[in-house]
């Protein structure tokens, strides 16, 4: 090969680098635009549940979406050969929604065109993510993974309407996709205990713990507090121990999340319970105090117990710990 020839080369080489690192460079473009203009929808995993039974998670026994709080709406669907449940969900512009979806039968696709959400969900498998609709229309769904012979007929739809519609048809009763409402949770004030010269118990928090907990733990542990085997570890029956164990400890869970395997009633868990580190002092002081004294917890608080207040919180802030610490630390007061 002569020395033109091997110029020839390095010139189409040249040409061929350049050529891949411009397509690279578009490449990241698009995906910096898409992120720009539709953002990142970050999904989580939630947990292990049985596909068979998953209906009796009271989450997808009426899936759909429910309203929180001003804004905040929470969205369950359950994917299943050849549909979504429900097929059509309507939302207010604005709305922040956080969904919570799975697979009962096999795996299935869950895409919202002209957004940036496209989830794989598994059978058994949790899924969520949070999204915010910023403007109104009708955002088709589909799954995007082959699952039968009827595959291309699985679709539905997120209609996100104007607030005025919105409040119109929710007035009416014509909204599409609402889920029925979770049932309480029945949380009674602990028995009176203790000697007669302990000081009286603090009073009960301004804010509603019982909403708190419908809001933001009821998805995974439950209304009755039992959880789900395997999936999310029960607080019925379980709260007390951790009081007992360490009265910050239940705190520092709430504030810091838990990663690592832990046990409990024999069962193992191994996922990562989120932080809620972003709630006010007054309402994780609210949740806790409701887990602790709720499905007949309150039988198996100690004597001296008292409920949490903002300033119990404020003062575990100051710690800063991780999810992994947190784990150590239950390890440490001898909790599986």
């Amino acid at each position: 090969m002569d020395e033109h020839q091997h110029r020839a080369i390095a010139r189409w080489e040249r040409r061929w680098i350049a050529l891949s690192g411009i397509m690279l460079a578009v490449f990241l473009g698009l995906i910096a635009y898409a992120l720009i203009a539709e953002g990142g929808a970050i999904v989580h995993g939630g947990g292990r549940l049985q596909p068979a039974s998953v209906t009796s998670v009271p989450l997808f026994a009426s899936p759909g979406a429910r309203q929180l709080s001003s804004g905040d709406y929470q969205v369950a669907v359950l994917a299943r050969a050849f549909a979504f449940e429900p097929a059509v969900v309507d939302l207010p512009v604005g709305a922040h929604a956080r969904f919570y979806l799975t697979s009962q039968d096999v795996l299935h696709g869950f895409m919202i065109e002209g957004t940036s959400v496209n989830i794989e969900l598994i059978p058994g498998e949790l899924a969520y993510f949070d999204y915010t609709f910023d403007r109104p229309g009708s955002f088709a769904v589909v799954c995007n993974e082959y699952c039968g012979i009827n595959h291309e007929n699985m679709i539905g739809a997120v209609r996100v309407l104007p607030e005025a519609e919105y409040r119109q048809r929710q007035a009416a009763g014509t909204l599409q996709g609402q889920a029925a409402p979770l049932t309480p949770v029945a949380s009674t004030p602990p028995a009176a205990t203790g000697s007669a010269g302990a000081a009286p118990a603090a009073a009960a928090p301004a804010v509603d713990g019982v909403a708190v907990y419908d809001a933001k733990c009821a998805a995974c542990h439950q209304q009755n507090g039992e959880g789900h085997p395997g999936a999310f570890p029960p607080l019925a029956g379980h709260a007390p121990t951790l009081y007992r164990a360490d009265r910050s400890y239940p705190l520092q869970v709430l504030l810091y999340g838990l990663q690592g395997r832990i046990v409990v009633d024999g069962q193992s868990y191994n996922n990562v319970m989120p932080a809620w580190s972003q709630l006010s002092d007054a309402e994780l002081a609210a949740v806790a105090t409701a887990m602790l004294e709720a499905w007949g917890n309150d039988a198996a608080l100690p004597a001296d117990y008292q409920p949490y207040t903002a300033a119990d919180v404020a003062a575990e802030r100051a710690q800063a710990l991780t999810p992994t610490q947190v784990a150590e630390v239950r390890a440490k007061l001898g909790l599986e």
